[in-house]
Parts: C-alpha cells; sequence; structure tokens
C-alpha cells in the first residue's frame, strides 16, 4: 500500500507539472492484460475513458498551443558553431579551476626558508582565541617572538580582544565562493562575525597576517589588496548587509593595515 500510495503521487506531480503540453505514453494491452489489475496504467486508461488498443486517443486543449510563440533565430554556420564551443570550453575550464586569492598578489616570500617561517608564525597565531579571556602560550623561537610582537603592539592587539561583544571568532576558514563566473577558492587566517543586539550580523573582520619584510605599510596594502577584496566579495554575499573590514596585520611592522 505505501508503494502504491507513492506511486500515485509520482503520478500525480508529473500529470500536474506540464506549463503547455502533456503526453501520456501507455504500451497497448496484451492479450492476457487484466483490466481490473491495480495499476496506474489501468487506472488512466479508466480515467480518461479509453478501452484498450482500439481506443481513440484521448485529448483536451488545443492542439495548436505552439502556434504563436516567436520563431527561434537561424542556426548559427559551422563555423559559427566552432567559437562558440570554443568559448564555452574555455568558461568552463576558467569556472572548474580554482582561483586562489592568495595567488592574485604579485608579492610574497619566494624562499624556502622564508615560506616556512611564514608558516611557523601562521600556526602559532591560529592557536591564539582572545588575550582578554586566555593567554597565549607561544614558544622560545624566531617565529614565536614575531607573534609576540604582533601580539602586544598597541595597533594590533586590539585584534585579539573580545571585550565581552558578540563575536564568532573562525580560524583558518575556507571559503568557495563564485565570484562573476570565476571560482574562489582559499582560507582565511582569522574571521570575526559581530552581531547586534538582535542577533544580525552588522560587521565582519577579514585579518590576514603576513610576515613580509616590508618597509612601510602601503607596500603591504597594495601587494594584498586584490586577495582581501576577494574575500571581501565573497563575504559580502554571504552578508550583504554587514560592514565588511579587511585587516592585514605586519608581523614585521607590527602595524595592522585596515580597508
Amino acid at each position: 500500500q505505501q508503494q502504491q500510495h507513492e506511486a500515485m503521487c509520482t503520478l500525480y506531480v508529473a500529470l500536474t507539472r506540464a506549463k503547455r503540453g502533456l503526453y501520456v505514453f501507455l504500451d497497448p494491452p496484451s492479450k492476457k492484460h487484466d483490466d481490473s489489475r491495480p495499476s496506474l496504467a489501468n487506472w488512466m486508461m479508466k480515467a480518461t475513458g479509453l478501452d484498450g488498443a482500439d481506443a481513440e486517443p484521448y485529448e483536451e486543449g488545443s492542439i495548436d498551443w505552439a502556434e504563436g510563440f516567436p520563431a527561434l533565430s537561424p542556426a548559427p554556420d559551422e563555423d559559427e558553431v566552432a567559437d562558440l564551443r570554443a568559448a564555452d570550453t574555455a568558461a568552463r575550464a576558467a569556472l572548474l579551476t580554482p582561483l586562489a586569492p592568495s595567488r592574485m598578489s604579485g608579492h610574497g616570500i619566494s624562499s624556502a626558508q622564508g615560506m616556512a617561517f611564514g608558516q611557523e608564525v601562521h600556526g602559532l597565531l591560529e592557536r591564539v582565541a582572545w588575550l582578554d579571556e586566555q593567554d597565549a602560550e607561544l614558544p622560545d623561537t624566531p617565529a614565536g617572538a614575531a607573534a609576540r610582537k604582533l601580539l602586544e603592539s598597541p595597533t594590533t592587539r586590539s585584534c585579539f580582544l573580545r571585550e565581552g561583544r558578540d563575536i564568532r571568532l573562525l580560524r583558518e576558514q575556507a571559503i568557495d565562493a563564485l565570484l562573476e563566473d570565476r571560482w574562489i577558492s582559499g582560507a582565511i587566517d582569522r574571521l570575526h562575525i559581530h552581531r547586534n543586539a538582535k542577533g544580525a550580523v552588522e560587521r565582519v573582520e577579514i585579518i590576514d597576517f603576513k610576515t613580509d619584510a616590508v618597509d612601510e605599510a602601503d607596500q603591504l596594502a597594495e601587494a594584498y589588496r586584490e586577495q582581501l577584496q576577494a574575500y571581501r566579495d565573497c563575504l559580502q554575499q554571504l552578508y550583504p548587509k554587514a560592514d565588511i573590514r579587511c585587516i592585514l596585520l605586519s608581523t614585521h611592522l607590527a602595524e595592522a593595515i585596515e580597508f
């Protein structure tokens, strides 16, 4: 009974979703056909007044329903088809190939030693939650010293203080989004989701740690602006009404660059 009920529900959906025309094809009954058997085909036959293979098809409505629609444009020639296929293939390739925002930067650490140092610093800062709720434990290493310098600097320490506010903290947050037919895939070092008294997201802070040995903050902002903008565009889709801020934390300068 349950299977019959589910089959009837499926048939009901099939018969009631057509917008322009509905065509139902049934196999002609065999010589051994039992029209008293409870089946959907028999139900359709009886509901439409059909009786056997020689019955006239059941029709209702206008058979010329398709007339009056605007004619389709002429079919493209072979060259046009080839161009369209090439463009479609390129578009699909671009869509299916993820673009990491971190690769948008024209700046960065190229040496293996520098990359290892940067990864170690990131790993240490990733463990830090809120300094006003729990002290950060850092090793006595160059990476630990760089992380400690950032956490103790008056201009950057505030990024690690909750101060009783309703802020959800996400660390190394993976993110994937489609932006203008491009697949953006990356990870945000530190993400703050601020909510107001009503529980609505009112501010989002995208925080990225950088260990580049630059002389001025403007150099860092210019080098990574496109990367942070991509993250901002992704988060704007999730929180369209929120004020989304991008913050670069430089371990070398012990400064925060916000834009």
